[in-house]
């Protein structure tokens, strides 16, 4: 009776645990928890239910159910909460863990579109969905590449077997052409060595040069920069000049022009004079006649012939120019007029301003007294800078050499001096001058410049120069440039320049 009831209470206790276990089911207390999204697949691929679900690369959650419908496969997962901000744009496609692992579903973010700001959603679907590679899919396109290496390979081999093949032909010739060079390069090799050293001693020799030059090329460049700078300010302001000047320049050359009219008419007449005193004619020729005063006579024609001869050697230069003193961002103008009555002395008469002002040194002498009965006399010495003005030139040049070599002395810029030109080279186009003058200022000391003028094109030159060069208060860095005229150019402008109607 005992082991029935026991039957009973263990059939009993059976039949409540699996009541228990239907009604626990009914309530999904045993139902994974999560985001339920449902994906359409185009082939189920191997994925079932407890399949695992991947987002770039980690397991996000597990399918919970794999059903067929009409358009495919409806994938049913369950995602884990913490989860949850995985992007709506997603594309699922199945996957495999290597050649023989498990399958599982993998969500990826497209490659060609940005990432959605809005995320998956409990009971979404999503269709987006890429086909993977089947293994067919694979083995074929690996056959094919086979293929195509088998051709290759068969193709190579025939264009080096085949007897028509110029590749056997190509190789023997470059094998000769190695043995030729191999062998000049070996008769050679001491004077390949020669020109080896020659080019590395070139190089080592315009390195030690040049190494340590950077700055001065540097700071030549940069000078050359500045100078056509100003050589292009320069010609605007001439122009400028010239167009604003037109009527006076036009009026002065008239003037000119009439000046030199009347001195060639003066000239014919004093030919025809002393061509008829020689001949007899007229009172002079008479005058002749008689021997003393025919002979004062001619003495006093030889002389007045002697004159013209020189006023006719007699050259005139007239060169205006300027210079920018680099210090103090002023320039100075210049124009000089230059008589050269022969090839070994000229006179320089000329005009010019002053940006930086001249010294004036003042000495005071003051009588006192010392010791009582005792006088004495001292001095006070003052030095001051008077404010631009115009200051002259007055000198007298002597040539040496050919004109290689040139002294002049006098007035430079209103201070007694000294200067020096020379021409290296024996050139016509290169000048290098020194001047020295104001040789009596107490605190600047003596006034020095030294300057290098280039001709160019006959009547134009650029110069540079560095100006009051043993003043450390006034010394300055100088460009400019400027030109020139001589008798030649004087008479050319004068008769090609064409004169305004005077109507």
């Amino acid at each position: 009776m005992s082991e029935i009831k026991v039957g009973i209470f263990v059939l009993a206790a059976i039949i409540g645990i699996l009541a228990v276990s239907v009604v626990l089911n009914s309530f999904n207390f045993f139902k994974e928890q999560g985001i339920e999204v449902s994906f359409l697949l185009g082939n189920a691929g191997g994925i079932v239910p407890k399949s695992k679900v991947k987002y770039i690369g980690v397991q996000v959650g597990t399918v919970s159910s794999v059903d067929l419908i009409e358009n495919g496969v409806r994938v049913l997962a369950v995602l884990k909460p913490e989860y949850s901000a995985i992007p709506d744009n997603i594309i699922v496609m199945v996957s495999q863990d290597g050649f023989i692992g498990e399958r599982y579903l993998e969500l990826i973010l497209p490659k060609n579109e940005p990432v959605s700001s809005e995320y998956l959603k409990q009971g979404g679907h999503y269709s987006r969905y890429r086909a993977p590679q089947s293994m067919e899919d694979i083995t074929e396109k690996v056959d094919q590449i086979a293929d195509q290496v088998n051709e290759f390979t068969h193709s190579l081999n025939e264009l080096f077997t085949s007897e028509s093949s110029n590749i056997r032909e190509i190789i023997k010739n470059l094998n000769e052409t190695i043995k030729s060079l191999n062998s000049i390069v070996n008769k050679n090799e001491e004077a390949i060595n020669d020109i080896i050293s020659n080019v590395k001693t070139v190089t080592d020799t315009l390195e030690a040069a040049l190494g340590d030059k950077d700055k001065e090329i540097s700071d030549m460049v940069d000078n050359f920069a500045a100078l056509s700078d100003n050589l292009k300010q320069f010609s605007e302001d001439l122009e400028a000049i010239l167009s604003g000047e037109k009527d006076n320049l036009s009026q002065s050359i008239a003037n000119i022009r009439d000046l030199t009219d009347k001195a060639s008419v003066t000239i014919d007449n004093l030919n025809k004079i002393t061509s008829d005193a020689y001949e007899g004619k007229g009172t002079l020729g008479m005058l002749l006649a008689d021997n003393e005063t025919r002979d004062k006579l001619k003495g006093t024609i030889n002389s007045l012939a002697d004159m013209t001869t020189k006023a006719n050697n007699l050259v005139i230069e007239i060169e205006t120019g300027f210079e920018s003193l680099t210090a103090f961002g002023d320039y100075r103008g210049r124009f000089d007029v230059r008589l050269r009555p022969n090839d070994r002395k000229f006179y320089l008469a000329g005009v010019s301003n002053n940006p930086v002002g001249t010294v004036k040194n003042t000495r005071t002498y003051i009588a006192g007294s010392g010791t009582p009965g005792v006088p004495f006399t001292y001095y006070e010495e003052k030095e001051e800078i008077r404010e631009s003005s115009l200051v002259f030139s007055l000198q007298y040049a002597m040539l040496f050499n050919g004109g290689m070599f040139t002294l002049r002395g006098g007035l430079f810029d209103s201070r007694l001096g000294f200067g020096a030109d020379f021409k290296p080279f024996d050139s016509q186009k290169l000048y290098l001058t020194f001047e020295a003058s104001d040789f009596y200022r107490t605190h600047y000391g003596t006034y020095g410049k030294a300057n290098l003028k280039y001709y160019f094109l006959d009547n134009f030159f650029v110069q540079a120069g560095w100006d009051d060069m043993f003043s450390g208060a006034f010394s300055s860095f100088s460009v400019g440039g400027g030109i020139t005229f001589i008798d030649d150019d004087l008479k050319y402008v004068i008769t090609s320049v064409p004169l305004p109607s005077m109507q």
